[in-house]
């Protein structure tokens, strides 16, 4: 089964790839004279058949390439209703012959023809296991089983071996079926591949109808040769609800299989047969020579086959080793070697190794002191070579302040309040940076309001001025009232002045400056755009009144305010002059002078405390706290005695420097790396190192020990040997390996078999069948190669492929005519996706 399995899909591969490869490329070279000389030609032979598999319509796509190279072409033709479908070239029949004159490019054409196809197809179609016609199985339901069957209709008598056998053209055939999934499930065809989108499943098989016949296969007495499958029927069988079916697709090509190509002649049956007799004649032999049957035995019993092979698999396994190394021994496996291995093991003896490999101090040292940590003392070491230019005499200087804090702590103290008074006083130290800048027009209004006090003006002085005060701006309200009247009585007021005049009748009513009644009637004057006399004179009047109040009312406030103001000067000038002096004046301009140029300082100390407030605070802290201070000053103290303790190691830090540059060598440190892997690498060796040098105490390997050099020596000679013979190697494991073994067990059995039942007449049957199969394999070739036209072309520089297709069972649907559109030269493959979407 899977060699025909096997069959199947090579021979599906290989058909679909020669009917792509002819669909688009036809290489053949005509040449007759009359004819094309240089003319390609393709023939495709386009079948539509009926749901039964009976052609109703055969259309044939001709494709004349490289035509151009030729003033006529003339091809014998049975086609009818011929068409040009791709050149302008001008073409006639007559008496059955084609003519083209003159093409100017490829020509591709179509006609029909009415002629028995060298292929049939016959499809029948059942319903639970009764045979039903394609009209009446639309729509059915239940169990579907459909049998598609092609016969090969080109028989002919051929001469086979000196007889007259019936022999056909060899056809591949591909047969497509579509099924959509909501209808068919549980599909299942023998032979078949199946595909699936999901929506749809596609069945292929692959055919050869008439082939087994021409071969006789079924006749031949070689088993194999009956047991290849060459189907030329196929049934499919599945579960349909409302049966539709897809069109059936069937691709033909006169094309052999490549398996049967593949097929080649035995040079000389004489000669087998006499090899035939030589093998029984050397079975005896071996009888004669091997009575226990040693030799038979090796192949036919298994237990000792396989020790023969495992002999010759350890042999193939030193073939494999690598043993380059074993070739070296013998320049390190010496007389000397041993001798130094005895000394130094005596040496070891007289140490205590192991306490110092396991002292764990020394042992982690390399794990502790990490190239990290290395890195860390170069800093240090940079430190060092720093301190050495400390200024000592300076660094006393710092020291004698510190060794001072006692004395300057109550300047501490005062200092952290004074920070604290500042850092928390920032919108009065502003204003105080204002209020300095006022410092003149203070000054000045001092001046001032001490000449009006010196000027000695009474308060009679007072009431007269501002008397006068109080008519100037009379004068100018009526002037101002006077404004809001037209300069003619008789004229009517503006927009602007009723606005103005509403206006202030409002105000006057809201305040109570004029009656509401009055008002009111006022009011009624001013809206309506005149105001005669009297009520002009009587308006002013009113507002008048109202003003004069207004300024009477402001200058009895003024006169009250003014006195008050020189009473509090001149008690503040008594109290000025007793603080300070007659002078104050001078005085106090001083010091606010002063401290108006020391404010930007100020304020700049107070931002700059505010921008490093944590680190003032930290500070005045760090100032304030005596403990700390005391720490300072020890430490500052035990540096000073540190850096003489220094400047004493000189020397041991030169030698830690020349370390740490060692170190920088990629090589050093790499190797120090590598200190805890090798530590670790030494601790898993250890013990068999240990085990090692144990075992070599025992006398009988202490002894093979010192003989190793001659072993080593002899062993290196053996494996040259070996080197030098593999052939022998490759030879008895050539003889041992399973195909050689297997067909050797065939042959003991096969001689055993025939030397008890006689069946040596039998090889000779099969040895006789296989010429036969020889020779209807050769006829159905030169049928294959001489079949490339339908449509009866003599055009030898040919092909043909035959593409059909049956029409679609529907429900109640109008069939569509396939007919293919050549102009498209669309290929098989896609012409496959194509027809089950149509």
């Amino acid at each position: 089964m899977n060699y025909q399995k096997t069959i199947l899909k090579k021979g599906i591969s290989a058909t679909m790839a020669v009917m792509l490869i002819a669909s688009n490329f036809l290489y053949i070279n005509a040449q007759n004279d009359n004819k094309a000389s240089n003319v390609k030609r393709m023939e495709t032979v386009y079948a539509n058949l009926d749901p039964t598999g009976s052609a109703t319509e055969i259309t044939i796509s001709n494709w004349l390439k490289d035509s151009v190279q030729d003033k006529v072409i003339t091809e014998n033709t049975d086609l009818e209703d011929i068409k040009n479908m791709s050149s302008v070239s001008y073409f006639k029949t007559e008496n059955g012959e084609l003519k083209w004159s003159d093409p100017h490019e490829d020509i591709i054409y179509q006609g029909t023809i009415n002629k028995k196809l060298p292929v049939t197809t016959n499809i029948k179609y059942y319903i639970d296991d009764k045979e039903i016609s394609p009209k009446d199985i639309a729509g059915k339901s239940g169990k579907v089983t459909i049998k598609i069957k092609l016969t090969n209709n080109t028989f002919i008598r051929k001469n086979v071996n000196g007889k007259f056998e019936n022999v056909a053209t060899p056809f591949t055939a591909i047969v497509v079926a579509g099924f959509d999934s909501e209808k068919f499930t549980n599909i299942h065809a023998d032979e078949s591949k199946i595909f699936s989108d999901g929506n749809n499943q596609m069945l292929m098989f692959m055919g050869f109808p008439g082939l087994k016949k021409s071969l006789n296969i079924d006749n031949s007495s070689i088993k194999q040769l009956r047991d290849i499958n060459l189907p030329d029927e196929f049934t499919i069988t599945a579960d349909v609800k409302d049966f539709e079916l897809n069109t059936i697709a069937i691709a033909l090509t006169p094309e052999l299989p490549d398996f049967l190509k593949d097929i080649h002649p035995l040079d000389k049956n004489a000669e087998f047969e006499s090899d035939i007799d030589t093998l029984l004649n050397a079975q005896d032999t071996i009888k004669a020579k091997d009575k226990n049957n040693s030799i038979k035995n090796l192949l036919l019993d298994q237990n000792k086959t396989n020790d023969a092979k495992k002999l010759v698999d350890d042999l193939f396994k030193y073939y494999d080793l690598d043993t380059n190394i074993a070739k070296i021994l013998p320049n390190y496996v010496t007389e000397n070697n041993v001798k130094l291995y005895d000394k130094i093991k005596a040496d070891l003896d007289d140490t205590d190794l192991k306490y110092a490999i396991d002292n764990q101090v020394l042992r982690y040292i390399p794990d502790r002191l990490t190239d990290a940590q290395i890195q860390k003392v170069k800093p240090i070491i940079k430190d060092y070579d720093e301190l050495q230019t400390l200024d000592m005499d300076r660094f006393d200087k710092a020291t004698d302040i510190i060794d001072k804090y006692d004395d300057m702590k109550n300047i501490i103290d005062t200092g952290s309040d004074l920070y604290d008074n500042v850092k928390n006083h920032d919108t009065e130290l502003e204003n105080l940076q204002k209020a300095t800048g006022y410092t003149d027009k203070i000054f000045d209004l001092l001046d001032e309001t001490q000449e009006l006090s010196l000027g000695g003006i009474s308060e009679d002085d007072i009431n007269y001025m501002l008397k006068a005060l109080a008519e100037k701006k009379s004068k100018e309200a009526t002037s101002q009232f006077s404004s809001l009247f037209p300069d003619n009585p008789n004229d009517p007021l503006t927009p602007i002045q009723q606005r103005q005049l509403a206006g202030l009748l409002d105000q006057a009513i809201r305040s109570g400056q004029i009656g509401a009644t009055t008002g009111a009637q006022l009011q009624v004057l001013v809206n309506s755009g005149h105001i005669p006399e009297p009520y002009r004179s009587q308006i002013m009047g009113q507002f008048s009144a109202v003003a004069q109040n207004k300024i009477n009312s402001a200058i009895s406030g003024a006169t009250t305010d003014f006195r008050n103001v020189l009473n509090k000067y001149q008690t503040l000038k008594w109290d000025l002059e007793k603080d300070f002096s007659y002078s104050y004046k001078s005085e106090i301009r001083s010091a606010l002078e002063y401290a108006n140029s020391i404010m930007p300082q100020i304020i700049t100390l107070k931002d700059e405390i505010k921008k490093n407030q944590d680190t003032m605070d930290d500070a005045v802290d760090l100032l304030k706290n005596k403990e700390d201070m005391d720490y300072y000053t020890y430490w500052l103290h035990k540096a000073k005695d540190m850096k003489k303790d220094m400047d004493d190691n000189s020397e041991n830090i030169d030698i830690l420097k020349d370390m740490l540059n060692q170190y920088d060598d990629p090589k050093i440190k790499y190797i120090y790396s590598q200190i805890p892997k090798l530590r670790a690498d030494f601790d898993q060796a250890r013990p068999i190192l240990e085990n090692f040098a144990d075992e070599l105490k025992l006398p009988i390997y202490n002894k093979s020990f010192h003989n190793s050099p001659k072993t080593v020596s002899t062993l290196v000679n053996m494996m040259d040997d070996l080197d030098s013979t593999k052939y022998i190697g490759d030879t008895l494991n050539l003889a041992l390996s399973d195909e050689i073994v297997d067909v050797a067990r065939q042959v003991i059995k096969l001689i055993d078999k025939t030397d008890e039942n006689g069946d040596l007449k039998d090889i000779k049957n099969k040895l006789n069948d296989a010429d036969d199969i020889m020779a209807r394999k050769n006829q159905i070739i030169t049928l294959s190669d001489a079949y490339n036209s339908f449509t009866s072309s003599d055009i030898t520089n040919s092909t043909v492929n035959f593409i059909m297709k049956t029409d679609k069972i529907e429900v109640a649907k109008q069939k569509k005519t396939f007919v293919p559109k050549a102009q498209q030269k669309k290929s098989f493959t896609g012409w496959l996706k194509g027809i089950f979407h149509k």
